[in-house]
């Protein structure tokens, strides 16, 4: 009575039990032998849908344990700088990406949030790496367009990560030692029927290993560390109780040179100093019902961002240029049930709720002074998907959102239909209204009422399914944005444009821009099968905004095409009899085209002191293309009781000097050039026990 489900890789190791848990669809058909393959199922979700594994993120080169670097690899998606894991997807900001817990939002659940920002603020939606680490995670599903009803405040993607219960039979652990740092889990059940159990995993890093091996990773001192438990406590009754907390702290400190010879670029005389704290605490409850299952999910992160800079002037006095300070905290209740009244009907039903609280001390007001912004965002939704004529099936929901801020309301409709072509070959056209609240600090900075970003997106999706254990997908999409914030008058701003905490427009703003960003996606990826994997994809698209004036012109983030390719072959042979080897070899290319950016003014940046650009320039020059091939090899020894691995994570193996970013001193009062992380090795070992 139960659709098949296929799981198409799953890593066993010596050392560690892995335990599954696997939600199955009702069908008509009934089945004397089930294949059990499968993860969680995303209803009203087949189209933009990926399915990030554990096993992908430990094979594919330079993740670093990161399930959002893994995510760089998928068609469409492509990150604004090697040294942060922000995601543009299909030509969106990174900002409308939605991070959940569980099927939670969260704040952004990223170390170092400034990484790779040009003028070194916060950024609502990456860092240099997640600070849940990889131990702690089962698999993750990122949504790249036409979500279904069951998410929300999103348009360019959503990731939702799944914690992962520990082992309930025995006690173990994991070790890992390497140049990024220091990584230890342990796991075990919890009372004497081991029905029960608890993870938890402790993290501290410092670049500075890097640095003192010669590897210009950064001139700055960069440390991080966090700490996260999961305790899972299954009951006969009242279901399955998940209570789960996360914490972080992270800093990159710049040093002034003492050495005035070596004062070339105002940053060699500058003090700069970045800390920022991050908490995660929740619990989350699942109930098998009769037909389906009810879900429950309470969160409360926040996070805490502060900067500080200042400079020696040619005097030796210590000169004071800006103070920054953003804090974040988001209460998120998820509540969703789906059942099945009818074998060919599913019906889900839910309620989110989320509290933000924001307060930042922005640099440009005297740092006595705050703005603060409260705001409920309640998020009832409906939705069914029925089949009929055996290959048929339509999906419907709608999603509403008010807004206790600004008093705004809307209807968010989400369509669907699939055909079933044959057994292998599946179609589907998903229609959908999105919406994401614009960047608070706008609200903070110009102390408006800006309301929320809407976006239609339309996909169309094929999918062939070889007998290999490979598919092949092609998606054609277009996303019609509108009510963005952007200036009045002739001023180009449009918040379609922005990477962080940060603007240089301080005039007033207003929700009617627009923007447009389609173009189709082909995909090929073969799993792991007789001990070879690839994952093929390219993407070509266009991405547009519409300024204050009536310009259509290129998004910062129109790179206009994407190509990806990783490989991987694993070579297995026994030392002994107990003593199975395995050396895996991986490989990925990357190209895509560059950003757009705005020019800069030279004689008016010299004239007064600090950058200014050519606005009515702007997005008009596009930097280079980016071209980057990563390495990773690792050697896995396996033993009764425990295995072990080595690795080898080589970034940008030719060290190619990819662009970041031009910008102007005041000291050398010239345009500079900032590059890219050039080669980068990561050596790694890891124990479970």
């Amino acid at each position: 009575g139960y659709a098949e489900y296929q799981l198409q890789e799953l890593l066993l190791e010596s050392g560690r039990q892995v335990e599954l848990r696997v939600e199955l669809e009702q069908a008509d058909a009934y089945l004397p032998v089930t294949t059990v393959r499968g993860d969680r199922h995303i209803d009203g979700s087949v189209a933009s849908l990926h399915s990030l594994t554990i096993e992908e993120v430990r094979r594919f080169p330079a993740t670093y344990n990161d399930p959002a670097r893994l995510a760089l690899a998928y068609p469409g998606i492509v990150n604004a700088n090697d040294q942060a894991n922000e995601l543009i997807i299909r030509g969106n900001s990174p900002a409308g990406v939605s991070w959940r817990i569980a099927g939670a939002e969260i704040v952004n659940p990223n170390h170092l949030s400034n990484a790779g920002n040009e003028f070194d603020r916060v950024s609502d939606s990456g860092g240099g790496v997640n600070a849940l680490s990889a131990q702690m995670l089962s698999n993750t599903h990122l949504l790249t367009g036409a979500f279904p009803a069951q998410y929300g405040n999103a348009l360019a993607g959503v990731m939702d990560m799944q914690l992962r219960p520990g082992n309930r039979q025995q006690w173990g652990g994991t070790i890992q030692l390497g140049l990024l740092g220091l990584d230890f889990t342990g796991e075990g059940p919890l009372g004497e029927a081991k029905r029960s159990s608890i993870i938890a995993n402790y993290r501290y890093s410092t670049i500075g290993l890097l640095d003192a091996l010669g590897v210009p990773v950064s001139d700055e001192s960069i440390t991080f560390q966090d700490l996260a438990l999961h305790i899972h406590v299954p009951t006969p009754k009242a279901g399955n109780f998940s209570i789960f907390g996360i914490g972080g702290i992270s800093s990159n400190i710049l040093e002034a040179s003492m050495d005035t010879t070596a004062w070339l670029l105002r940053r060699d005389r500058s003090n700069i100093e970045y800390r920022s704290a991050l908490g995660i605490a929740g619990i989350h409850h699942h109930k098998p019902l009769r037909n389906g299952l009810w879900s429950n999910t309470l969160v409360y992160s926040a996070t805490g961002n502060n900067r500080e800079e200042s400079y020696h002037t040619d005097a030796h006095m210590l000169q004071h240029v800006s103070t920054d300070s953003l804090q974040q905290g988001k209460l998120s209740l998820h509540t969703r049930a789906r059942f099945y009244p009818l074998s060919r009907l599913l019906l889900q039903t839910g309620l989110e709720i989320i509290h933000y609280d924001y307060h930042y001390y922005p640099s440009i007001v005297p740092t006595d002074s705050k703005v603060g912004l409260s705001d409920w965002h309640i998020q009832p939704y409906l939705a069914a998907e029925y089949a009929f004529l055996d290959k048929w099936k339509l999906y419907a929901g709608l999603r509403f959102i008010h807004t206790t801020h600004h008093s705004q309301s809307e209807a968010l409709p989400r369509l669907r239909l699939s055909y079933a072509i044959s057994a292998n070959d599946r179609a589907s056209l998903s229609w959908g209204t999105q919406a994401r609240q614009s960047p608070i600090y706008l609200s903070l900075l110009t102390n408006q009422n800006i309301g929320l970003i809407k976006a239609d997106h339309v996909v169309l999706s094929y999918q062939h399914t070889f007998e290999n254990s490979s598919y092949l997908r092609a998606e054609l999409f277009h996303e019609s944005i509108f009510d963005v914030p952007i200036a009045i008058g002739d001023n180009t701003f449009s918040a379609l444009n922005m990477e962080e905490a940060w603007i240089t427009y301080d005039g007033p703003l207003i929700n009617r821009g627009e923007g447009i960003n389609q173009g189709v996606e082909i995909s090929w990826q073969q799993y792991l099968k007789k001990d070879f994997y690839f994952l093929i994809n390219a993407t070509g698209f266009d991405s547009r905004y519409q300024d204050a004036p009536g310009k259509w012109q290129n998004t910062r983030y129109n790179s206009q095409y994407i190509f990806n390719a990783t490989a991987g072959k694993e070579f297995s042979w026994q030392k002994t009899a107990s003593k199975p080897r395995i050396l895996g070899i991986n490989l990925r290319g990357t190209l895509s085209g560059g950003q757009w950016y705005t020019p800069i003014d030279l004689a008016a940046s010299r004239l007064a002191g600090n950058v200014q650009y050519l606005t009515n320039q702007a997005f008009t020059l596009q930097y280079p293309a980016y071209a980057k091939l990563d390495l990773r090899i690792y050697l896995r020894t396996s033993k009764a009781k425990r295995s072990t691995s080595f690795s080898l994570d080589i970034q940008n193996i030719t060290n190619r000097k990819n662009i970041a970013y031009y910008f102007y001193d005041p000291d050398s009062q010239n345009i500079e050039r900032k590059d890219q992380l050039g080669l980068i090795p990561i050596l790694n070992w890891r124990m479970e026990l």
